[in-house]
Formats: structure tokens, C-alpha cells, sequence
């Protein structure tokens, strides 16, 4: 049990749970360099799990869970202990290794009076070490394509324009990617955490995973935490009213991935209520172009619109312009209009803009439309 009182009650884990910006230092005790962190907590709890991973380093298969007083996951973490391979040579590497609740990529540490260093023996400096974080942090690279004995490549069969200068081991198209001098430490440690003990960190999270928690990870400033926990609601919570407003608060937000992703977070069934509606409403008439199309692509598929929302579409459509306008026309030749709304409708036949005033014409001609006044408008001439 002396373990689990050492990682709860440590401060180091104190100091992990406020990481909000890129934190990256070195000490006399230990070596840490960490990302943004996913949630915002205080840990007070460890679980270790013996989970089936299966990947190079199988046999070492605990996985630590750290939570809040309240229960809440903060983040999960291994102890790495593997050979690092190369030349007929292997080198141990001991680190623990960490990722967000979500699966992204947190940090590592080495334990007191560890370090990394190059095939030389060179120690890693501090923008080694950084670099590192960076490269450990990047889940889009050639790290993910390749295999370990790609790693190096020889002399005489890819003649010396293709080697690197530094590691003379390690192909140019791979030198950004990977620490000079320890092209291997950097692919085996890219791959442990890239690899199925993400998939496993995942699979923890979704197997507890509320309206509150998308929330909490909703408040992350991180993109990928965001996009991730918006593909966790249709089908995994309940779409409450205090996640409905921070998805539409997103829905606001200039990052356009993430507009779309909490979009898409909106079931077919949400389509129908009053409320979604309406919000998306609002964000139809105040938001800019960007997200206006997004959102009336949305509604396209809202087939019964609530009246008061058909209304407010209809009064507000000589606002729009371009595609949105096109499919605000689309979205009402779903809906089921009265006498009044194809009045309004029609009085933007006399629109200055052409583009508007021939797509009205030739909607209400699709539409069966029986009033005189407005058919004697749109015959032709």
C-alpha cells in the first residue's frame, strides 16, 4: 500500500493537476515535462487496473487512475520499464508515461536521478527534452507510418545525400521528427503512447462517462479534447440542458472544426425539440457566414419545423445571402407553410438583387402556391 499513499498524497501530483499551460522543467529530483491538462483538478485518488495491452512492452500491463475527491478522472499514467534496442545494444528506459482522460497525450517524468541521453551518452538538455515533449505531443507524423528498422537505413545503398549529417543513421525525412542521437528512445516512445494503451485510457473513460464530464472536457483549451468529447455525446450521455448550452456556446466559436463537431453532436431526435430549435435559430440570424452555413445545413434536416420557428425563418430570410439563403429555401420546401408566410416570402421578389429575387420566384413556383396576388407575380411573362 506504500505506493498508493506515495502517489496520492505526493505533491508532485498536486503540481500536475494545475498544469494549465505547457509546463516543461528540469529539477534535482526528477525530470517532467507535461502538456495542457484536459481537467482542471486536484488528484486525491490512485487506481491501479491490470489491463490486457497489447504492445511492446505486454508484460509490464498496470494502469494507474488518478481521480478527484469527487471521483472525477483527472488522468492516467504507466510505469514504462523496457530495453531500447539498436546496433545489437539495448539500453534500459524507465520512465512513466501520462495521457488525459481523453486519450491525449499528458506528459512524462523519469524517476529521481534518471535521465535521457543519445546513442553517446550525450545527457538530453533542457530543448532536447522539449523538443521531445513536442514531438511525443504530435499525433499526425511519419512515426506512425514506418517501422522500427526503418529507422536507419545504409550508407551504401541510399548513397550519403540521404543520411543525416548528425545521427549518420537516421533518414533526412525523418530528422524532424525524431531527437538526434536517439532515433529509437523517440520511436518507441511515440508508439507506447500513440498506441493501445490510448485506445485503453479511452475505453476507461467512455465505460463512466456523463453529460458532466463531456462538460468538463468541454472546457478544455485544447482542439483534440474538445472534438473528441463533442463525438461522445450523440449515443453516450443524455443530452441535458447545461450540455446543450455549452454546445451551442461552441457553436458560437470561430474554430470552424469545432463548430461542426458540436453540430454534429446534435441528434436527429434533438432536431425536433423547440429549444434546439430555437437556439439554432439564434445562431442562424447573429453569427457570421461561416457558422451560418454549418448551422443551416443542420436544419436541412429538420423535417417539422415548431411554427414559431418557421415564422422567424421566413421574416428573417431577406437577411441572408449567398448558399445560406439557397438552403433556408431547401429547409422551407420541407416545411408546411401558411398563406401569411408565402406573402412575406413574395415580397422579396421585389429584391434588388437578382440571385434573391429569381430563387423566390421559382420556390413559390414549386410550391403550389394558390393565392392570385402572389400568382400573378410569378407567371411569366
Amino acid at each position: 500500500m506504500a505506493i498508493f499513499n506515495r502517489l496520492t498524497h505526493s505533491s508532485l501530483y498536486v503540481k500536475i493537476a494545475i498544469v494549465f499551460v505547457v509546463l516543461s522543467f528540469v529539477n534535482a529530483e526528477r525530470i517532467k515535462y507535461f502538456q495542457p491538462q484536459t481537467i482542471l483538478l486536484q488528484p486525491h485518488s490512485t487506481q491501479v487496473f491490470s489491463v490486457d495491452i497489447n504492445d511492446s512492452i505486454s508484460e509490464s500491463d498496470l494502469l494507474y487512475k488518478v481521480s478527484s475527491k469527487d471521483g472525477t478522472p483527472i488522468f492516467f499514467y504507466r510505469e514504462v520499464f523496457t530495453p531500447v534496442c539498436f546496433d545489437n545494444k539495448c539500453r534500459p528506459l524507465t520512465i512513466n508515461l501520462y495521457w488525459n482522460i481523453t486519450g491525449r497525450y499528458l506528459g512524462f517524468e523519469l524517476p529521481e536521478d534518471e535521465f535521457l541521453s543519445k546513442t553517446d551518452h550525450e545527457p538530453f538538455s533542457v530543448d532536447v527534452y522539449e523538443k521531445l515533449n513536442q514531438i511525443l505531443a504530435t499525433e499526425s507524423t511519419p512515426l506512425a507510418e514506418i517501422d522500427y528498422n526503418q529507422l536507419t537505413v545504409k550508407p551504401n545503398s541510399h548513397g550519403l545525400e540521404d543520411i543525416d549529417a548528425i545521427t549518420s543513421a537516421t533518414p533526412q525525412n525523418l530528422a524532424p521528427y525524431v531527437i538526434e542521437g536517439a532515433a529509437y528512445t523517440t520511436f518507441k516512445l511515440w508508439h507506447l503512447i500513440h498506441g493501445a494503451t490510448k485506445n485503453q485510457v479511452q475505453n476507461f473513460t467512455i465505460a463512466e462517462i456523463s453529460s458532466e464530464l463531456i462538460i468538463k472536457i468541454l472546457e478544455s483549451p485544447i482542439q483534440a479534447d474538445k472534438i473528441w468529447a463533442l463525438e461522445h455525446i450523440d449515443g453516450y450521455v443524455d443530452f441535458t440542458p447545461n450540455l446543450k448550452e455549452k454546445v451551442f456556446d461552441l457553436i458560437k466559436g470561430e474554430d470552424y472544426i469545432v463548430v461542426e463537431k458540436a453540430l454534429d453532436a446534435i441528434s436527429e431526435n434533438e432536431l425536433d425539440l423547440y429549444d434546439v430549435q430555437q437556439l439554432l435559430m439564434k445562431a442562424l440570424i447573429q453569427e457570421n457566414y461561416n457558422v451560418k452555413i454549418r448551422v443551416i445545413e443542420k436544419m436541412e434536416n429538420c423535417d417539422f419545423l415548431k411554427d414559431s420557428v418557421k415564422i422567424e425563418l421566413v421574416e428573417n430570410l431577406g437577411s441572408l445571402n449567398g448558399q445560406v439563403f439557397k438552403k433556408a429555401l431547401s429547409v422551407l420546401e420541407k416545411q408546411e407553410l401558411t398563406s401569411e408566410m408565402y406573402y412575406k416570402i413574395a415580397a422579396l421578389l421585389e429584391s434588388e438583387n437578382s440571385f434573391i429575387s429569381n430563387s423566390i420566384k421559382a420556390f413559390l413556383k414549386n410550391e403550389n402556391v394558390k393565392e392570385p396576388q402572389i400568382l400573378s407575380l410569378i407567371k411569366d411573362e
